[in-house]
């Protein structure tokens, strides 16, 4: 912010407060004058006017003072509250209690026909009433309105809009600033008519908050939508996640799925994010599980204060390692990757997330130009790197086998040589569980980068790899590519009905990552716990429901086969690798194999390198199943 700008603010400031302290100067004269007038039923006596006279001076001054001094000038109206009462009470009760003892002390000394002591009380009450009355104007306005809203007819607010008939399920503070928040906002996209709470609490039943009753518990949620005619629920319980909410829908009438909404998460609002800010149930919800909760002082040395470099910064899991690494205050994000637009999005989008005493770099470059990659590192060293950009579409990998080769393998070998050779403290990259006994190229060639990991030699670079299953949200990921399916009017394709993957949200995963990246002691693959295997046609199901059709009726599945290099179900750890359980309970880890630097498979990928480049597909594939015995590819036309 400019200095002229930051003049110009408190130029306002000082402005508005001298135009408060001058109201409360002709209220304090107002006041005082009234409880004289008050106290003689309309008609002062002469000798107690000129007492009067002689005693409002010091009334405005110590009156005038208290209430700087208590810093009464310094809140925001808007957002008064009881501690701004407090301070008000506080305020003006200290300069009523300086002023009847400055009174009695002098007055009754000079003047013998006595100080009328009553006139304490009323000019105490006149104060509080009418300079109260100033500052909470906003909030009583406010009141009023939605007061109108709620008793009003034919479900039309004060202005003649229509509302959206709604409950909020959840009667605690987040449901209290929910409330708050709907009502109090002048221009919501949705304006909501609150006709009550839903809270399992039997102590609430019955209960008001700001005039809205607690009309029942979760399991009357049918009947209450029944008998209330309620168009949309409004979920403002944060434990309420995963297979809670799911057995929450269950209850629920399937035409309101559609319906319901969600406040921003806790760590949302703290950022900034308006709790008035609905969304839309998404699939992501109905699968998330537990919050991840960061070890900080395992976590805080490794990326505290470091360079840390992400390579595929712009994509899904890159992008969120970006956010959440920059809770561990780093000196130095380096956002690397090909996809300009992607990249210049996630740096705009950090630039604008209020976390400063950070440089931020974005470089546009590719792990398979090993010159870039030097001049990179001698131009920033960095001390941490995450490796998430890599080919990652199964099909497109099948029929373009060099590029998988060339980004996947000699990308990442080319990642690890350059780390070590200037000591970089660790690099930890992402593997798949597509890795695991592979049938697709795309697996096969992560399996190999695996096997780098576990072989590097330079023990000054902890080198580890973490493995894990698709994550919802990303881009290639099954659920944008229903939704578009669902916008065209269907069907929705899906390969196999017996089709499982596992599944994990792109922020859980990202968390997990950077607490695997701090376990490293070099050349470990990390398993992060993805729960159970999801029926991708469950998914497909939920998909419709939240877009508001029956599955099979409004929208159909068609099944299709499955595709080349697709399996019917993934495996997270093959039964010859020795899985060990970690301090996280949602991370496994596969111990060291023993073996380094491992001559035949960096001559092995030296080969497959020179076939990338004169794109020989089948020797491609005929040295992939040399290299990792337990790949067996599909059979191509």
């Amino acid at each position: 912010m400019s200095q002229n700008m930051l003049l110009k603010l408190r130029s306002l400031r000082n402005k508005r407060r001298m135009l408060l302290c001058f109201l409360d100067f002709i209220v304090i004269i107002c006041s005082y004058y009234l409880a004289f007038i008050l106290r003689f039923d309309g008609n002062i006596p002469a000798k107690y006017y000129t007492l009067f006279l002689h005693s409002l001076i010091v009334t405005v001054v110590v009156r005038i003072f208290s209430l700087l001094y208590f810093g009464t000038y310094k809140s925001i109206y808007k957002y008064a509250g009881i501690d701004d009462l407090i301070t008000l009470v506080k305020a003006v009760s200290f300069s009523s209690l300086c002023i009847a003892l400055s009174v009695l002390l002098y007055f009754n000394l000079h003047y013998p026909v006595g100080y009328p002591r009553s006139v304490f009380v009323v000019d105490w009450l006149l104060n509080m009433f009418v300079i109260g009355s100033m500052r909470f104007y906003h909030r009583i306005y406010h009141s009023l309105i939605k007061t109108i809203r709620f008793e009003g007819h034919n479900n039309l607010s004060c202005y003649g809009e229509s509302q959206k008939r709604a409950l909020i399920l959840g009667a605690g503070d987040l449901g209290e600033m929910t409330l708050r928040g709907i009502t109090n906002r002048e221009k919501l996209n949705q304006k909501y008519n609150i006709i009550g709470f839903i809270d399992d609490d039997p102590a609430k039943r019955g209960l008001r908050i700001h005039g809205i009753e607690v009309l029942g518990a979760i399991k009357d949620l049918a009947k209450i939508v029944k008998d209330k005619k309620i168009e949309e629920i409004i979920i403002s319980i944060p434990s309420l996640q995963g297979k809670k909410l799911r057995e929450l829908m269950d209850k629920t009438d399937p035409a309101l799925y559609s319906k319901i909404r969600l406040v921003p998460q806790l760590e949302e609002i703290l950022r900034g994010k308006e709790i008035n800010n609905l969304r839309g149930v998404q699939v992501e919800d109905l699968l998330g599980r537990e919050g991840v909760e960061f070890d900080f002082n395992e976590q805080l040395p490794y990326l505290t204060g470091k360079r840390v470099l992400v390579t595929g910064a712009g994509g899904s899991i890159g992008s969120e390692l970006c956010r959440n690494i920059l809770k561990f205050h780093p000196s130095q994000l380096i956002l690397f990757g090909r996809g300009e637009h992607s990249i210049f999005c996630i740096a705009n989008e950090l630039r604008n997330s209020r976390r400063n005493g950070y440089e931020l770099k974005e470089v546009i470059g590719d792990v398979i130009n090993k010159r870039k990659l030097e001049g990179v590192f001698k131009l920033y060293r960095p001390q941490v790197i995450f490796h998430a950009g890599a080919d990652k579409h199964v099909p497109l990998m099948e029929s373009n086998p060099d590029e998988a080769v060339l980004n996947n393998i000699v990308g990442t070998l080319n990642l690890l040589e350059i780390a070590e050779e200037f000591e970089t403290e660790r690099v930890v990259c992402i593997s798949s569980d597509k890795a695991v006994n592979p049938s697709s190229v795309m697996g096969c060639c992560k399996r190999i980068t695996e096997l780098l990991v576990q072989s590097r030699p330079n023990q000054k670079t902890i080198c580890a790899a973490v493995r894990f299953g698709n994550v919802l949200g990303s881009r290639g990921s099954v659920i944008p590519l229903f939704k578009e399916q669902i916008a065209r009017g269907g069907p929705i394709t899906i390969t196999h009905p017996e089709i499982t993957r596992f599944f994990m949200t792109i922020p859980e995963a990202a968390q997990l990552v950077i607490q695997a990246g701090a376990m490293g002691k070099g050349g470990e693959i990390f398993i992060l716990d993805m729960g159970e295997p999801v029926k991708i046609v469950d998914l497909a199901k939920e998909t419709i429901r939240l877009a508001g059709f029956e599955p099979g009726k409004d929208i159909a599945i068609d099944f299709i086969g499955l595709r080349p290099g697709e399996k019917l179900y993934e495996e997270l750890a093959m039964k010859k690798e020795d899985v060990l359980k970690t301090n996280q309970n949602k991370i496994w880890m596969v111990c060291p194999n023993g073996t380094r630097y491992n001559t035949s498979l960096y001559k092995n990928i030296k080969e497959l390198q020179v076939l990338s480049l004169k794109m020989e597909f089948e020797g491609i594939i005929k040295k992939l199943q040399e290299v990792v015995p337990e790949f067996h590819p599909p059979v191509h036309n």
